[in-house]
């Protein structure tokens, strides 16, 4: 007589095979699948800057990140985040990358709309005016730009990137008026520091809706009581004007912004002495100033 034979009953074999096939188009989904066009703008991309220079004496973390880019390879793209969902670039982690040469208004660059994230400081770019096709980027959430050898004004093209939060444009030589950031109503940090900023201190400035962190140290800033009715609902928290030329008369219209935590107003090319003594509607404030 014959063993019975043990029968994996239908609905059994189905949940397992629905279960297999769940787990592999899972893994397939959540790999990084880069579309065609995007590789092809990378690639041109790095074909703008053929020379790439390090100094690794100033500079000890530089990488020559696009180097070893090559479309057959999606793992060599270092610096570079894709959607996972959708293969678009998101995210260029490019500082310190040792891009020499010149970045121009036609660069590939321009065509990545869907960039969040963009980071090209501390590279060896010919100086050149504040491009205005950066305004094209309108996805844009942190956009990072210091020691560029920036020169110029901010463009106004700036204020279509409503969508920023971080800022930063250290260590160049921009000029002008703040009046192009004033649309960026998302932004929370910004720094300009060490540029080449002058004339007053604008409440317009201190004051944008979520903005609680500012660097506007070493730049030609002067203050203007006239011109400061600054409110009190500002969200400000951390505000750096060291090494301006400011006067004592910058702590009255200063003293409005009831959530700063830190001032910084050292070193001031002024005749007029700061007073460190920080009063805001007849009370003392835990505000640590260093003056």
């Amino acid at each position: 007589m014959g063993k019975p034979c043990f029968q994996i009953p239908s609905s059994f074999s189905f949940l397992c095979f629905l279960f297999v096939s769940t787990f592999f188009v899972n893994s397939l989904v959540s790999l990084p699948f880069p579309r065609s066009d995007q590789i092809e703008i990378l690639m041109a991309f790095k074909n703008e800057f053929p020379i790439l220079k390090c100094d690794f004496k100033e500079l000890p973390n530089s990488e020559q990140k696009t180097k070893y880019w090559t479309s057959k390879d999606v793992k060599s793209f270092d610096g570079v985040g894709f959607d996972n969902e959708t293969g678009v670039v998101t995210k260029l982690y490019l500082g310190g990358a040792c891009l020499s040469g010149s970045l121009s208004a036609n660069s590939s660059l321009f065509r990545l709309h869907h960039l969040r994230y963009l980071d090209l400081s501390l590279n060896y770019f010919e100086s050149f005016s504040f491009l205005p096709e950066l305004g094209n980027l309108t996805n844009l959430e942190v956009l990072r730009l210091s020691y560029m050898r920036l020169a110029g004004e901010i463009p106004s093209s700036i204020s279509s990137l409503n969508r920023l939060t971080e800022l930063r444009l250290t260590g160049n030589k921009l000029i002008g008026s703040f009046s192009p950031l004033f649309n960026l109503s998302k932004l929370s940090y910004l720094d300009l520091s060490s540029n080449l900023f002058s004339g007053e201190v604008t409440c317009s400035l201190l004051t944008m809706a979520f903005l609680s962190d500012i660097d506007l140290s070493q730049n030609h800033l002067i203050d203007s009581l006239e011109t400061m009715n600054c409110s009190s609902s500002s969200k400000l928290e951390n505000l750096d004007l060291s090494y301006n030329r400011l006067s004592g008369r910058i702590l009255e219209p200063l003293s409005k912004l009831t959530n700063l935590k830190l001032l910084d107003l050292s070193f001031q090319n002024t005749t007029y002495p700061i007073n460190s003594v920080f009063r805001v509607s007849g009370s003392y404030r835990d505000c640590y100033i260093k003056a």
